[in-house]
This record gives C-alpha cells, sequence and structure tokens, in this order.
C-alpha cells in the first residue's frame, strides 16, 4: 500500500469513530434547544406568562416592526461601518509591520521586541485580571 492509500484509510477511521459521533451529539444537545427557540422567536413569549406552550403567534409580525424601525437600520450602519475600519485598520498595521521586518530593514530587532513586550504584556494583565 502507498502512504497516501494509508493516509486516506486513517482520515476516513477518524471521521467515523471521532466526528460523526461528535457530531451527532451536539446536535442531539443543541437541536431541541434551537427548535425551542426558533419556535419562541415567532411567538410573544415572556417569562412571566403561563409558560412557553400559551405565548401567542405573531409570526413575522415583531420582525417586520425591528426591520422598518430607523434605530434598527442605524444600528446596522454603524456595526458595518466599525467592521469595515477594523478591518482595514488591522490590514494596515500588518501590512505596515510586515514592510518594516521584511529583509534587512535595520528595524527588525527593535520590532520583534516591541512586539514580544506587547504580548507579554497583554499576557500579564489578562492574568492579573482573572484572578
Amino acid at each position: 500500500m502507498a502512504r497516501s492509500e494509508i493516509m486516506l484509510q486513517r482520515t476516513k477511521r477518524y471521521k467515523k469513530m471521532v466526528l460523526f459521533p461528535l457530531i451527532a451529539s451536539i446536535m442531539l444537545i443543541l437541536g431541541p434547544a434551537l427548535l425551542l427557540q426558533l419556535y419562541l422567536s415567532f411567538n410573544y413569549y415572556s417569562i412571566y406568562s403561563e409558560g412557553w406552550w400559551a405565548s401567542e403567534w405573531y409570526a413575522l409580525d415583531i420582525f417586520s416592526e425591528v426591520v422598518f424601525d430607523s434605530r434598527f437600520h442605524i444600528a446596522i450602519v454603524r456595526s458595518l461601518g466599525f467592521a469595515l475600519a477594523s478591518t482595514v485598520g488591522c490590514f494596515v498595521i500588518g501590512f505596515g509591520l510586515a514592510l518594516l521586518m521584511y529583509k534587512n530593514s535595520g528595524f527588525n530587532g527593535f520590532i520583534t521586541l516591541y512586539l514580544l513586550s506587547q504580548c507579554l504584556q497583554c499576557r500579564s494583565l489578562s492574568h492579573i485580571q482573572q484572578k
């Protein structure tokens, strides 16, 4: 048998022995909760009411109120603007750092030490906040 065939058999065996039971157990645990949440999203449900089975059926009326609300549109635009700005900022900063560390620019050691110190500082701050 060739090495690639052995690796293919191992991959298939891994999928059968580990992945399928894992995915099935996750769906078994989360499936009923997700279906109940979907059902409740189309109902007018309150924790103060008699029970989730006694809630009134509103279907898409609740969603249509939200979609046509101007505050919802403002929140969507604000979220998209933030996502765009953070993506562009990360790209520019990352590309700038890559350019500074490209070949022998003379800044390699300083930038590496700076980035390492920032990573260690963030790690130590997160460790302090956990206590």
